[in-house]
């Protein structure tokens, strides 16, 4: 399955650390969803959100096992859901991508989430506070609060 991920997953090592897998990624939007940090903390949720646009990143062919390790890191909040993305060479895809949930649309800020902002200044503050991905997919524990 195609799977888009607009936030911390869209880092290739973090992508990784919780997969155990190396997968190319190819940049991607998805029109109808906004992006938002959720309050204190690092990372982002989607929603759905007419007349916005979010620009992330597809990995082609996920294999079950590592989509079953992203269920377990992405947890309760989020609700796994088939979504169409457009690549950089105009190519569509249905894909999956975990939204967030209605009942935790409160966790949201009015903040934008930015990967570069993440890679820069927060990447390391995410790996020392969530770091043990292989821990939270043996543990069946969502990172959030």
């Amino acid at each position: 399955m195609d799977l888009f991920t607009y936030g911390t997953l869209m880092v290739p090592s973090i992508f990784a650390s919780v997969t155990g897998r190396h997968l190319p990624g190819h940049e991607a939007c998805l029109p109808g969803y906004a992006r938002f940090c959720i309050k204190n903390e690092v990372y982002p949720g989607i929603i759905a959100s007419p007349g916005h646009t979010t620009y992330g990143m597809v990995y082609l062919d996920v294999d079950e096992q590592s989509i079953s390790k992203l269920d377990i890191f992405e947890g309760d909040y989020y609700l796994r859901t088939l979504v169409r993305v457009t690549t950089e060479d105009a190519k569509t895809h249905n894909a999956q991508t975990y939204v967030l949930k209605d009942q935790y649309r409160y966790l949201l800020s009015k903040r934008k989430w930015d990967v570069e902002a993440f890679s820069n200044d927060y990447k390391n503050e995410f790996r020392n506070k969530y770091f043990g991905f292989s821990a939270i997919c043996h543990d069946k524990k969502s990172p959030l609060p």
